[in-house]
């Protein structure tokens, strides 16, 4: 890959504007948090290089208060820290720090060494859209398992499946929001054989299903058989 030169690079065209626009949503949606050195990587690696200094430019220029997700450095969490290099610091998703830095510390903690999930360029601003997910067979197999059940509408069951897939990847594969969420929709789960069916359901799609605190990829990526 030749490293563009800041002193030959053109202006950003609205092309690239736009491409860039649609990278930076799709790299807080899927990553939660990505410094912006490695997303200016990731950008490089699949289209036509552009130079650290118009792609801070871009940065410089982003409208923030209509985006989920803000760039920030090392003092915006801590006052008395120096100010953080540019490109070292991170694009960060809503929630992680809509109410404090807690939740943007603890997803930060949990990505520490882990690579960075890349897929091709196409899959990758599939996550351009917010709500946007990778329909795993084990999420078809958990929305099947809510179709089946004779008491919940088909179009619940579904709505159902997709919030389960959202609180597990939210909630960093814990199951218990799942396990309530399906109790407020009626899922009987006093029924033991319901509910051991449901539990191992989830469990398999939250081990296939992208989180943040792992860079993108899914616990069975990170951990194969391990867990």
């Amino acid at each position: 890959m030749n490293k563009a030169s800041s002193n030959t690079d053109p202006e950003l065209s609205k092309e690239t504007n736009r491409l860039l626009d649609q990278y930076f949503d799709a790299a807080a949606n899927l990553y939660g948090i990505i410094p912006l050195h490695i997303l200016l990587k990731i950008y490089n690696s699949q289209n036509e290089p552009i130079s650290e200094e118009l792609f801070l430019k871009f940065v410089d220029n982003i409208d923030f208060d209509i985006k989920h997700y803000l760039v920030i450095g090392e003092e915006d969490v801590f006052p008395d820290k120096p100010k953080t290099e540019p490109m070292k610091r991170d694009l960060v998703t809503e929630y992680l720090y809509i109410l404090d830095f807690d939740e943007y510390l603890d997803v930060k903690e949990e990505q520490f060494g882990k690579p960075y999930y890349i897929p091709d360029k196409k899959q990758l601003l599939k996550h351009t859209y917010e709500l946007y997910f990778e329909k795993t067979l084990e999420f078809i197999e958990l929305r099947a398992f809510l179709r089946s059940l004779p008491y919940i509408e088909k179009e619940n069951a579904d709505n159902l499946a997709v919030d389960i897939q959202m609180m597990i990847s939210l909630d960093r594969g814990d199951c218990y929001g799942a396990v309530n969420e399906a109790l407020s929709m009626g899922v009987d789960l006093e029924n033991k054989s319901t509910e051991r069916e449901f539990i191992r359901l989830c469990h398999n799609m939250s081990m296939n299903t992208r989180m943040h605190i792992h860079c993108g990829h899914t616990p069975s990526e990170i951990f194969g058989n391990q867990i």
